[in-house]
């Protein structure tokens, strides 16, 4: 295959024998069946056994074929397809000779397997199969016609021919929703390691491929952290799903080979580890990019990217090439997706091993280039050992950290939240006032264990404080349902233990400010350092932060009432934040009790849902009968927040209960896919 070339403009691209690309919601049950080869097809599915145990997608695929196209099902394909369940696959097709078509639903290890499967068939009965791949991830494997599957020593092997290309793509946001949070986020990056690699690679044409695959770059870097915000906006997943087709796809067959440094890295961390390749890909792919950044003609391509994620380019290649890795660093800190090679288990013993097998040698200068590369990853700390920056110095402290005065708490708190007592330590005042100041160098820094609490955990507060994101890119936060805000205000931040708070919160007269995320983990750092790990582990205030110092943020203790139910009884990954985002969060008083009781302002059982996740919060009486009682708002947003971030983000439902002024009350997070969506009697309210 001959080499592209831009001096002169020179290159050959070659389709693959993709019939039909199909995107949308509803798109499987809309345009599965007219994609059999015929009437009388016969089609097994091959799947993982998570969609079809904790999903209803398998089902809805089996009940669309029917018994007249329906052949069977295998749901037992892992992660990076272990050969002996592609052997047990295999045979089970085999067994059906009236099989003609594979459907792969899932991430990229059904999608490989069902390939594997179609050339193990063709080996053995000179037979390629029908594939119609229906991706819940964006790996993009439904876009080559390589397969990789783990052998029985752990490492991959790989098969490729341009048969294996499936026949048919169908993207389905609805099926996409199914994917937790991480995994979904994750092989975005690696849909974007495939665009950025295919930038350098001597064999990508100028057209299509890298004006797709910079199309893709643009798309990942702009909704990526939208699609974060809002898991379940159908828009933002099928732009991504887009973006990952673009990425890989555009390659036609021109490539037959290995894409790139960063995916052979990939490969060498990924089955000999137990790592996904999403995640070998937030490991790898910003440090691969500097070092091509070393050599010119990478670095002329690299820096092609700049434009398209927002950046102006200084006319300096090499420049520009580490800007593009720098700002894919940046990216992966905002969508929390910044790790090391510790917190995969993978120590320095291990780096020449890795070397060995991202660059089939031992010696020489990139078998050197790799060793200096992943070194310098195996040396880097996990999250847990990190720990706070160091202490404050005049030469090393942040432009905020310089800005920000210490000074005994102010007589009153300029915020706008209610400040709840769920320890008698905490001041229940919450009186404001408007701040006017312009720049930071009017924040100001208070510690006290009166006002914002005492003995606090340091750990825990670590803990939140580590996933709090990075990102400098500034956002809006502002009053809930009042706008368009990035952010809905208040936030709260929670530990794991439910034992630290981190909240945000603004000025009374405004309604919301702008403000770079890694600003506000700033100003959390400093009260963690300053207030609460040093005696008498007291909390702590920072006022006049944003644009127009509308904003502020403290740490308090908070200590829940909340019982966790049995594993996989959640919600899917991250649903119920729609939930809490919209949820009322005010100090207003209200009154709890039965619809025909004189006085309630609230009808219980009163349930929430915003009608786009499967995440559903009820507020109810702990006791039967005719209970009543009183209390606000903010303490049950408070509460729900608290069993989102301790029980459904960890896949368990849950409820915090002793809620109310006689703690008669309590907030429970649910599966709606598992339960009906309330009694019939019950208070629904939708966004």
């Amino acid at each position: 295959m001959a080499d592209s070339s831009e001096h002169p403009l020179s290159g050959l691209w070659t389709p693959s024998h993709l019939q039909a690309m199909h995107y949308g919601p509803a798109s499987v049950s809309q345009h599965l069946l007219e994609h059999l080869p015929s009437n009388t097809s016969k089609a097994f599915i091959v799947t993982g056994s998570s969609l079809a145990t904790r999903t209803s997608l398998i089902s809805q695929i089996e009940s669309l074929l029917g018994s007249d196209h329906h052949a069977g099902t295998f749901a037992n394909i892992k992660q990076h397809a272990p050969v002996a369940q592609l052997d047990e696959a295999t045979e089970a097709v085999l067994k059906h000779p009236a099989i003609d078509t594979l459907i792969s639903v899932g991430g990229g290890s059904p999608i490989d397997s069902a390939k594997a499967i179609s050339h193990r068939h063709h080996e053995r009965q000179s037979k390629y199969l029908h594939h119609i791949a229906i991706p819940t991830t964006l790996s993009a494997a439904e876009c080559t016609g390589g397969a990789g599957y783990t052998d029985s020593t752990g490492h991959k092997v790989g098969v490729f021919s341009p048969a294996l290309m499936p026949q048919v793509i169908i993207y389905d946001c609805t099926f996409a929703k199914e994917t937790p949070q991480k995994l979904w986020l994750s092989t975005a990056i690696r849909a974007l390691d495939h665009a950025v690699e295919s930038m350098y690679h001597p064999k990508t044409p100028d057209s299509p491929t890298k004006q797709l695959c910079l199309a893709a770059i643009a798309q990942l870097f702009d909704y990526l952290p939208k699609s974060k915000k809002e898991p379940a906006n159908e828009e933002y997943i099928t732009r991504l799903q887009l973006a990952a087709f673009n990425s890989l796809y555009s390659l036609g067959l021109n490539l037959g080979g290995g894409l790139g440094l960063s995916h052979s890295l990939g490969y060498a961390l990924g089955s000999p580890y137990g790592i996904p390749h999403g995640t070998t890909s937030c490991l790898t792919l910003a440090s691969v990019v500097r070092l091509k950044a070393e050599k010119p003609e990478d670095a002329e391509q690299l820096a092609k990217i700049l434009p398209y994620i927002r950046r102006t380019r200084s006319g300096d290649d090499r420049e520009d090439a580490v800007s593009v890795g720098n700002a894919i660093d940046e990216l992966l800190k905002d969508v929390g997706l910044d790790t090391t090679l510790k917190e995969h288990n993978v120590g320095e013993d291990q780096v020449h091993k890795i070397a060995k097998l991202a660059t089939k040698t031992g010696e020489g200068k990139l078998y050197d280039s790799v060793v200096a590369l992943v070194k310098t990853h195996a040396a880097k700390p996990s999250k847990q050992d990190a720990g706070l920056h160091p202490p404050l110095r005049s030469g090393n402290a942040s432009p905020l950290a310089r800005n920000i005065a210490i000074l005994p708490p102010p007589a009153s708190p300029n915020i706008s939240w209610p400040l709840e007592s769920p320890s008698p330590i905490l001041d229940p005042s919450s009186e404001a006032t408007s701040l006017n100041t312009s720049t930071h160098s009017n924040a100001i820094l208070s510690c006290s264990g009166t006002r914002y609490g005492r003995n606090l955990r340091l750990a825990s507060c670590l803990q939140i404080w580590r996933i709090m994101s990075s990102y400098t890119v500034p956002r809006s936060f502002g009053e809930r349902n009042t706008g368009d805000w990035d952010a809905p205000l208040p936030f709260r931040y929670l530990s794991l233990d439910g034992l630290c708070a981190i909240d945000l919160s603004h000025a009374a007269g405004v309604l919301g400010d702008i403000i770079a995320p890694v600003d506000l983990k700033e100003a959390a750092r400093l009260i963690i350092q300053i207030c609460v790990a040093v005696q008498p582990n007291q909390g702590g205030l920072v006022t006049g932060l944003g644009v127009n110092q509308a904003l502020s943020l403290r740490i308090v203790p908070y200590r829940p009432t909340v019982t966790c139910g049995p594993d996989n009884t959640g919600p899917p990954e991250l649903s119920c934040r729609d939930v809490i985002d919209k949820m009322p969060a005010n100090n207003k008083r209200q009154v709890f009790g039965p619809r025909d009781q004189q006085g309630v302002t609230v009808p219980l059982p009163w349930a929430y849902t915003t009608g786009r996740r499967r995440c559903g919060a009820t507020v109810d009486a702990i006791e039967e009968g005719r209970i009543t009682d009183e209390g606000d708002w903010y303490k049950i947003w408070a509460a729900a927040n608290a069993v989102d971030f301790m029980c459904c983000q960890q896949g368990r439902s849950g409820v915090a209960t002793a809620l109310g002024d006689n703690k008669r009350l309590y907030v429970g997070l649910r599966d709606l896919g598992r339960q009906e969506r309330g009694a019939s009697n019950s208070t629904v309210a939708t966004e």
